[in-house]
């Protein structure tokens, strides 16, 4: 993560895209209040707005995809931020707990609905 100015061309280095593919988002960013430059120098600097933004995607470890990038908590609070801990799990990874602990069905109940491929 970067922590300072950038020009127009280090952000096109940065996301490996021409500069030219990078100008028209840069000026929508600056004509929507997500990036500043200070006078009439080419540094671009991000404001909180476009900090939120980056920080509403989070990596999140998956089984089956290694990371994925997902949604964050929203909304997020000061206190107490809540974090997005894991993906989805496996197929029928919750069956038990739901099927037996939630609803009551027996072992053998279970047992008969995996076998005829309900769950």
């Amino acid at each position: 993560m970067l922590k300072r100015q950038l020009t127009l061309r280090e952000i096109a280095n940065h996301c490996d895209l021409p500069v030219s593919s990078c100008h028209a988002v840069v000026q929508t960013l600056l004509q929507r209040g997500y990036l500043y430059t200070l006078g009439g120098r080419k540094e671009l600097y991000p404001n909180r707005r476009l900090l939120s933004l980056a920080q509403a995607i989070v990596p999140v470890p998956d089984g089956d995809f290694g990371q994925v990038r997902m949604q964050n908590v929203v909304p997020r609070f000061t206190r107490e931020p809540g974090e997005v801990r894991s993906t989805a799990g496996q197929l029928g990874a919750n069956n038990d707990e739901v099927f037996g602990g939630w609803l009551g069905l027996t072992p053998a109940q279970r047992e008969r609905l995996r076998s005829s491929g309900v769950i």
